[in-house]
């Protein structure tokens, strides 16, 4: 009998060992290894993608939010495509932040914009123009900015990252890639904060699911390859 890892696909090993969760840390004994060194415990695995998403970004120590995005997008939680997607990229930006120092970036404030992308429809990119992941983006900055509907500049600077990022997303052109709206929040997101916050620049990214998609854009992706 074979089992394969959920993250890499490599054939476990059968032995017995104590492993440390991916995704949240904890430690569990198992029977069965990845030669990767990859684990998930029985919470993690079973987890819902909100619930997964926040485990795993109070627990991370990812400085790169493109790659704790992956990391997630690779549990079975997480669909080819789906609404899952919409609440991911703000709270790894801000997981990645507090472990990059940034004041002010919290527990809570990873959960609240958790709180603030839900209900946002599947296929909205197509059926209204919309994009949960160019959403997440502008949370990150009125979470950052404590925007409020009355506010003044704080709320028009969360409107253009969003509005930015929308257009980013509509520039690559093709069918939807939820891997892809991702990634593009995620970047648009850091390079708006980078002089402000004196973050280094995100290194360039290679995409996991490039070519195993099933609309996979291939060459016409920037993550691609």
């Amino acid at each position: 009998m074979k089992f394969r890892c959920r993250i890499c696909e490599q054939d476990l090993l059968e032995q017995a060992s104590s492993c440390t969760c991916t995704y949240c840390g904890q430690e569990e004994e198992a029977e069965w290894s990845c030669p990767m060194g990859h684990y998930l415990c029985e919470s993690c695995r079973t987890a819902g993608p909100d619930d997964l998403t926040e485990r795993t970004c109070l627990h991370s120590e990812a400085r790169n939010p493109l790659e704790l995005a992956e990391l997630l997008m690779r549990h079975p939680a997480f669909h080819a495509y789906g609404e899952e997607h919409h609440s991911l990229a703000a709270p790894v930006i801000l997981a990645a932040l507090r472990k990059q120092g940034v004041p002010g970036v919290t527990e809570e404030a990873i959960r609240l914009s958790i709180a603030r992308l839900q209900g946002i429809p599947i296929s909205v990119c197509g059926t209204r123009g919309d994009c949960g992941s160019a959403a997440s983006a502008g949370t990150v900055i009125s979470i950052l900015r404590s925007a409020t509907p009355l506010s003044d500049q704080e709320r028009t600077e969360a409107l253009r990252a969003t509005a930015h990022t929308l257009l980013r997303i509509a520039d690559r052109g093709g069918p939807r890639c939820c891997k892809q709206s991702v990634f593009e929040a995620i970047v648009c997101t850091w390079e708006r904060l980078q002089d402000e916050l004196q973050l280094a620049a995100l290194p360039a990214h290679s995409c996991a699911f490039a070519g195993k998609l099933k609309d996979c854009k291939t060459t016409r992706c920037p993550y691609f390859g």
